[in-house]
């Protein structure tokens, strides 16, 4: 006994008032740009619907204006953070060298003195060593010279020099090279303001630079 095959119905023709690709809903009544059946450079392959109708275009709002305008605070204050923190640093190492310079010259000018002989030879006991007049801040200079050598040999072993000195003077050149894919880069300027690329539309940073001209310095101005 044969079995009728089962049948079923003809597929629908397509829509002509709109297309559904994925999740989105494209209209496609009252677009002149559709008439024709030739797909041209704006349009998606073999779908002739216009590569337009698929870019959401973003449209700032002053609350995206205002989140860009601290985020360039932020990176201002971070910047001027690791300087002020790279002269501290500076400064203390200078201050450990001059140390360590002033108490070996004290050092060697007491050894080479004429009038104050070096113990070891000339003087077998305390009494001896005081009638000498040898110098007791030699023991302070030896002490001072002995702690500046080994901050400094701590400060260079432990990578704190890379850290907090060197590091530091590239602190604009990583900040360019995160922000570089978003078409964005800090000037070189003492303000470092945040610069766009020229991908960016122009409508954009003119906007932009307008809201910070007149924005409120509370909307401006990254707090921790």
């Amino acid at each position: 006994m044969l079995r009728r095959r089962p049948s079923f119905p003809p597929p629908a023709a397509p829509s002509l008032e709109s297309v559904t690709i994925g999740r989105e809903h494209v209209p496609l009544l009252g677009r002149p740009d559709l008439a024709s059946p030739v797909a041209n450079v704006d349009t998606v392959p073999s779908m002739n619907i216009p590569r337009a109708a698929f870019e959401k275009r973003f449209h700032a709002t002053e609350e995206a204006f205002k989140d860009l305008a601290r985020f360039e605070s932020r990176l201002r204050h971070n910047e001027l953070k690791g300087r002020r923190s790279q002269l501290r640093w500076q400064v203390g190492i200078s201050l450990l060298f001059l140390l360590l310079a002033y108490c070996s010259f004290r050092i060697f000018l007491t050894t080479h003195d004429p009038h104050h002989p070096h113990p070891s030879t000339t003087a077998s006991s305390p009494q001896q060593q005081q009638q000498q007049r040898i110098p007791a801040q030699t023991t302070w200079h030896v002490l001072g010279a002995t702690l500046a050598l080994s901050a400094l040999i701590i400060f260079w072993t432990s990578g704190s020099f890379r850290a907090k000195i060197v590091d530091a003077s590239y602190h604009t050149t990583r900040c360019n090279n995160a922000l570089r894919p978003f078409n964005m880069h800090l000037n070189t300027t003492p303000n470092h303001h945040l610069a766009f690329g020229p991908k960016v539309p122009p409508e954009f940073r003119t906007a932009y630079a307008r809201f910070r001209a007149v924005a409120p310095p509370d909307d401006l101005v990254y707090s921790d």
